[in-house]
């Protein structure tokens, strides 16, 4: 079965441990992968100044970074329920990367079930049971599309596209 704390480094890899606000990027602000509105929902005042905002962002660690991506993303996809990590890295980063709403309903369009934007059991069963490489294939492959959509409707967006492509091509299916 797959491991958080096996996926965890690739997170900061691409997502970066350092505080960054970068114009035009929708996410917003962002430390260790954690953007400001995720702070804001599950965080707290690390400042102690009354307020939850980009300060208390800045000061977040890992243990912080730790508990949104496994708590809020991990657990809530059931990524220790599939057996392959590769696929679990695969739909992990996708709903960290391009968003929660649109990865489950992603996924379970390529399952072939029912699409209701939920993983539970049967869309857990349903991973396991499919070819993992096929799987990851189609996954990365969906991914793909998605950025290119997202450039071809918000071509400002165009000065991202070389960095999501290459997150995307790090990602390489392994059997286990």
């Amino acid at each position: 079965m797959a491991k958080f704390d096996l996926y965890y480094p690739t997170l900061v890899k691409w997502e970066g441990s350092e505080y960054e606000d970068v114009v035009g990027d929708s996410g917003g602000a962002t430390k260790l992968g954690v953007i400001l509105a995720q702070w804001i929902k599950y965080g707290y005042d690390k400042d102690k100044d009354g307020d939850i905002d980009k300060f208390d962002l800045m000061k977040i660690d890992h243990q912080d970074a730790i508990k949104i991506a496994k708590t809020h993303y991990w657990d809530s996809l059931k990524c220790d329920l599939i057996k392959n990590q590769s696929v679990a890295e695969l739909i992990m980063d996708a709903c960290y990367n391009q968003g929660q709403g649109y990865t489950a309903p992603m996924v379970q369009k390529i399952l072939g079930v029912v699409t209701d934007g939920v993983f539970g059991i049967k869309t857990i069963e349903a991973i396991n049971n499919f070819d993992q490489e096929t799987l990851f294939n189609r996954i990365k492959s969906a991914r793909k599309d998605r950025y290119i959509n997202i450039v071809n409707k918000y071509p400002k967006n165009n000065k991202f596209l070389k960095g999501w492509l290459n997150r995307l091509d790090y990602f390489i299916f392994t059997p286990n």
